[in-house]
């Protein structure tokens, strides 16, 4: 836990430094529909609720220290389809409810324990989320040659971090008691074109990095 743990004061998280250092506990993001969000706030984030191991990372649960990145998770407000991040239009038929102050959207805000996290910066999609040669969908993180135990968690860095497949750091969780829900944040997504066609989102600028959307 020590490596990980230096690597992410070289390299803090989006939302600030850690509450307990000891444990890499930290605040991070999980954006999805509001049916969801309400049954993960008291049933705890398990992993891969739905069965299919298509995360970059198998079978875990990508949060993020970004509420931005998170928010590009949540689907439309209207129709519950056709979240932001993808090329699929929701179901409304102009797509407004992505885009507009029209229906809510959710978010929740966890405390995540990493543990001893695994640190990707070059990802490598055979190593991390399938067993080569057969390509079975990895179910846990890779172990950590140092103790000969899994990792707890992964971390992979985005580019301006050095990491190879992400804009933003994400967070792969693979145990329900590594998270705690602390707020389930109910929002309304608000641009000057309602309407407009997905278009890559902007960084967020240095000076919100550290901020909490409270």
């Amino acid at each position: 836990c020590i490596a990980s743990s230096q690597h992410l004061e070289a390299f803090p998280l989006a939302t600030g430094p850690a509450i307990d250092p000891a444990a890499n506990e930290y605040w991070a993001f999980l954006g999805q529909s509001c049916s969801a969000l309400e049954s993960i706030k008291d049933a705890g984030v398990a992993r891969d609720p739905v069965g299919r191991y298509e995360h970059h990372f198998g079978g875990g649960v990508m949060v993020s220290p970004s509420a931005f990145r998170a928010n590009m998770s949540v689907p439309c407000g209207m129709c519950d389809t056709g979240y932001l991040g993808s090329a699929r239009p929701c179901r409304c038929a102009t797509g407004a409810g992505r885009w507009a102050g029209v229906g809510e959207q959710c978010m929740l805000v966890l405390r995540v324990v990493l543990g001893d996290c695994h640190v990707v910066k070059d990802y490598d999609e055979v190593a991390y989320k399938s067993y080569y040669p057969s390509h079975r969908p990895r179910r846990r993180p890779p172990l950590n040659p140092e103790t000969g135990f899994e990792h707890d968690s992964i971390v992979s860095e985005s580019f301006a971090n050095g990491g190879t497949r992400h804009h933003y750091t994400e967070i792969t969780l693979y145990d329900r008691f590594q998270s705690y829900p602390e707020f389930l944040v109910y929002y309304r997504r608000i641009t000057d074109d309602a309407i407009s066609p997905i278009a890559p989102l902007p960084r967020p600028t240095e000076g919100c990095r550290y901020m909490l959307p409270f």
